[in-house]
């Protein structure tokens, strides 16, 4: 006989009919909702992201201007709105205020001052909510890694807030509950009201630090030039100060750009900042097949069947991180899910932004560091520990994508940093491994850290944040680089 070749039809996703409440058990945990899987037994063990336990209570986002009747729309963030009539009002708890705005716009301006308009009458209900929180006011215990704990952050703000009465958000949108500041990244719809059927999460910490260096690319049919440049985006980001990170999308003047990379990874945009839009215009990505790596998986997925498997890498992964945003993926990249590593192994066109329309394939296939193998669903995979691939070549994949990024940025030269500076890093021995999956791995090498072994510390941000790496994995990283891989902030200016 000769060789058949067996083709596994693809299982097409599409973030536009997904509906992230529809899969799973979701119980009430500790006055959240948290997703169980349907095929695990015991509930998670890390809480990702859950929904309101109760419906909010329910009062009109709009209200009549008491100076001209004019109706405002208040979005339900206690914000000062501006009428028609040039009067300032705000309605907290039911009482409409007249209060005086100042003309000076600080960055504080967008979780006091209402800047953004419905786009529509109609609005709808939020399934998935993306947030981040800035790191400044938050204590500390609130965050492990760099990263939010996720419950306390839940329970102590966003749970209480958002529960309190109907509260409407879009992407880009800012709003502050007591002394913790948010931002929306992620929202699908792009704007709505937040219900107990919105699946809410918050891992990111953001900072309040000024962006040096900044890269945008327009997404097709738009296009960006001086012209555009002058007339469009530095008013946009002259008007107020305004909070970035990489990967971000912003809609101007009825034109869609992504910031494509920024130094330090997020911040302040102001007055210094340099920016640079060489590049082509992004292309819509039609579809792409995106796959996970064995090794990050743990032992539950393993023994799933291809329908079962594919249900939870769905829905566990690959929906929370493409749902709800536009992300630039391009053909083999590498990204990193909530400690799970996922490879893009076909994609049309080989590089551009993802949309609501872009066809997700996911057919149970996973891939291994081991030989760079790939594994179709019918494969009987058997598990030998974590096997890696040689940390120095996932090193030299790593600095091949941090050479694109900084080129973007007008960084022509990467050099490596003093022995002097490495050698002053902290170092320190794992005692207990982080439940967080992410917060969990080396982003070198991409291994889960075990007891006893050493890691280093950079003081990324001013301090405020710190990253966490094997001390091998970051020492020979800094050897070739000045720049965390995390967030791109320098080790050397501190």
């Amino acid at each position: 006989m000769g060789n058949t070749e067996v083709h596994e039809q693809k299982i097409d996703f599409f973030v536009s009919t997904h509906k992230p409440l529809e899969s799973g058990i979701w119980l009430n945990i500790q006055g959240r909702r948290t997703r169980r899987s349907m095929f695990f037994q015991s509930p998670p063990s890390y809480v990702l992201n859950a929904t309101l336990d109760g419906s909010p209570e329910i009062q009109e986002l709009y209200f009549n201007c008491p100076n001209c009747k004019t109706q405002c729309f208040d979005t339900g963030l206690e914000k000062i709105v501006k009428c028609r009539c040039n009067n300032n009002f705000i309605r907290s708890n039911k009482v409409i205020k007249k209060v005086e705005s100042s003309s000076v716009h600080t960055f504080d301006t967008h979780f006091n001052v209402q800047l953004n308009s419905p786009p529509s009458n109609f609005v709808p209900e939020l399934l998935t909510l993306t947030l981040a929180v800035f790191r400044e006011g938050l204590p500390e215990n609130y965050i492990t890694s760099g990263r939010t704990n996720f419950p306390i952050i839940f329970d102590q703000y966003l749970s209480p807030f958002f529960k309190q009465k109907l509260r409407c958000v879009g992407l880009n949108d800012y709003f502050k509950y007591q002394d913790a500041k948010f931002k929306v990244l992620g929202a699908f719809p792009s704007y709505g009201i937040v219900t107990e059927k919105t699946l809410i999460s918050c891992s990111e910490v953001l900072s309040e630090h000024p962006i040096e260096r900044i890269h945008i690319l327009p997404i097709l049919p738009h296009t960006l030039n001086e012209n555009t440049f002058s007339s469009s985006i530095q008013p946009y980001f002259r008007s107020n100060p305004r909070h970035v990170i990489s990967g971000e999308y912003i809609y101007i003047d009825s034109k869609a750009f992504m910031i494509t990379a920024c130094q330090p990874n997020d911040g302040i945009v102001n007055s210094e900042t340099n920016f640079y839009f060489n590049g082509d215009p992004l292309e819509p990505i039609q579809y792409f097949t995106i796959v996970p790596f064995l090794e990050d998986l743990s032992y539950h997925y393993h023994a799933l069947n291809r329908e079962n498997l594919i249900e939870e890498i769905i829905n566990s992964y690959i929906m929370n991180y493409f749902q709800g945003f536009k992300r630039i993926i391009s053909l083999n990249q590498l990204i990193n899910i909530d400690g799970v590593a996922f490879k893009i192994v076909d994609c049309w066109p080989h590089k551009g932004v993802t949309i609501d329309s872009s066809r997700i394939v996911y057919d149970g296939s996973m891939c291994r560091r081991e030989a760079g193998e790939y594994y179709s669903p019918n494969t009987i995979l058997i598990r030998r520990g974590n096997l890696m691939e040689d940390p120095l070549l996932i090193l030299a994949q790593q600095m091949a994508q941090l050479q694109e990024s900084m080129l973007e940025i007008g960084i022509h030269e990467i050099r490596g940093t003093s022995e002097e500076t490495i050698r002053g890093l902290p170092n320190n021995i794992v005692n207990t491994v982080p439940e967080d999956p992410e917060a969990g791995k080396c982003m070198v090498c991409l291994c889960h850290y075990e007891l006893g072994e050493e890691t280093k510390t950079l003081p990324c941000c001013k301090i405020y944040i710190v990253h966490v790496f094997h001390s091998s994995c970051i020492e020979e990283w800094l050897r070739r680089s000045t720049f965390c891989p995390l967030c791109k902030s320098s080790v050397e200016r501190r």
